[in-house]
């Protein structure tokens, strides 16, 4: 059983059991705001609720929660599809690169020169825009691995990828 998530006027964001850490990881690389923790006590449900988080989790104890979307897939293309549906994210939801996949905080573009001692010759001479993470000051750019991200998410989730925006700040 689920139950709607946030207010459609306010950004999406969920909370992922610990034990589901791929699909925070999938989350975070779509854009949302995805806090990965065990959920041990009601209190702990209650809180998240109380911030607007969907619960995303395959912990028996919360299965008919309200705020709960409750996966009993195992793998992780199944989860996605499934979450996908019942928070009924669209494709128009997701800002790709927006956030950090490790700390989950909300990237920002860097001057290519702060990148010039942190990335191989190649990609500072082939790519024009940096990320980093003001947290943990990991540095992102669009390369082959994005590529590779986009062709998992079409085959998780069958979307038509030329929909999914990248974030160009």
């Amino acid at each position: 059983m689920s139950t709607t998530g946030p207010p459609a006027d306010r950004p999406r964001s969920f909370v992922v059991d610990s034990m589901l850490g791929k699909m925070a990881k999938w989350l975070r690389i779509l854009g949302f705001d995805t806090v990965c923790q065990r959920l041990e006590t009601l209190a702990d449900l209650e809180r998240h609720r109380a911030e607007g988080r969907l619960i995303v989790t395959r912990n028996t104890r919360w299965r008919n929660r309200p705020g709960v979307v409750f996966l009993t897939e195992n793998e992780l293309s199944s989860q996605l599809r499934r979450l996908i549906r019942e928070a009924a994210i669209e494709p128009a939801d997701v800002v790709l690169l927006a956030r950090c996949i490790r700390c989950n905080s909300p990237l920002e573009r860097v001057p290519k020169t702060r990148a010039v001692q942190r990335v191989p010759d190649y990609v500072f001479a082939t790519a024009d825009v940096f990320l980093q993470c003001p947290d943990c000051s990991r540095l992102y750019w669009r390369g082959s691995h994005t590529d590779r991200m986009l062709d998992q998410l079409q085959r998780m989730t069958g979307w038509v990828i030329e929909t999914v925006t990248q974030r160009r700040t």
